[in-house]
């Protein structure tokens, strides 16, 4: 830190949200011929974020960005951010610190099992961050996009998006369940796709509930399919989850002959 004029940790992690970020955009002043050496320059002339705002209080970029107060979220989101801590629970950094508003800085709240399965690379973040974002925004491939195959490649995955979120949604609460996720293509900014997982009928959620799965049959299923998650840490729900998703992309490479249903048991 010595090296870099003397800052703090706290200064550091101040100048990288300068610098910009997913969580917090680029300082509007630093936009113009950027480098990370000015947001340092900044951070040592002023100490504080809140000075160097101040000091800038009369640029129209500042001004309009209301950049205080996406700094605050953004440094708050860094301090509390989420934990799966050593007994499983899912709790804020500093949690006897945390403010009460969490969710207005980190999102709402999903149920424990989902932040476990994402633990364990049962799930991935991709549905996630459609769900919670509710948007997907598709950016040009490298050759820019011009024909019209990949084009169509794209928008012929609304229907697995569209199960996919489903599959996630549907258990949760209605405020996830209800959610619209818009898709945005570079070629047609202003008409995005619409994803609505909750007009999905019958739903992928209820159509795997009537399934009766071995746990023998499917652990053959799972050794052979490479997953590498112990079948002891993946509930009964998640089994199934899985399993209908094998059988919508795979239908062709194996036999259903281990599945039934739980209508047809005597």
């Amino acid at each position: 830190m010595q090296d870099i004029g003397g800052l703090n940790h706290d200064q550091f992690i101040d100048s990288c949200l300068l610098a910009g970020s997913d969580l917090c955009d680029t300082f509007p002043p630093l936009d113009i011929n950027f480098t990370f050496k000015n947001a340092l320059d900044l951070m040592k002339a002023h100490r504080t974020v809140d000075a160097i705002v101040a000091h800038f209080k009369e640029n129209a970029a500042v001004k309009k960005s209301d950049y205080l107060e996406k700094y605050r979220k953004a440094k708050s989101a860094i301090r509390y951010h989420i934990i799966l801590n050593d007994e499983g629970k899912v709790e804020p950094m500093h949690l006897s610190e945390a403010p009460k508003d969490i969710h207005v800085f980190i999102g709402e709240r999903l149920p424990d099992e989902v932040y476990f399965y994402l633990s364990r690379g049962v799930m991935g973040p991709q549905v996630l961050d459609m769900l919670i974002l509710q948007k997907i925004v598709e950016d040009p491939p490298l050759d820019n996009g011009d024909g019209d195959d990949y084009r169509k490649f794209l928008e012929g995955l609304q229907g697995i998006r569209t199960q996919s979120l489903a599959l996630l949604s549907q258990p949760l609460h209605r405020f996830w369940s209800a959610r619209t996720i818009d898709v945005i293509y570079w070629y047609d900014e202003t008409k995005p796709r619409r994803l609505a997982p909750k007009d999905l009928l019958p739903t992928p959620y209820d159509t795997i509930m009537n399934w009766n799965v071995k746990e023998a049959d499917f652990s053959t299923l799972l050794s052979a399919s490479k997953v590498c998650i112990p079948i002891e840490f993946i509930s009964p729900r998640c089994l199934f989850l899985i399993v209908w998703c094998i059988t919508q992309l795979c239908s062709n490479c194996f036999s259903h002959s281990w599945l039934s249903y739980k209508d047809d048991r005597t």
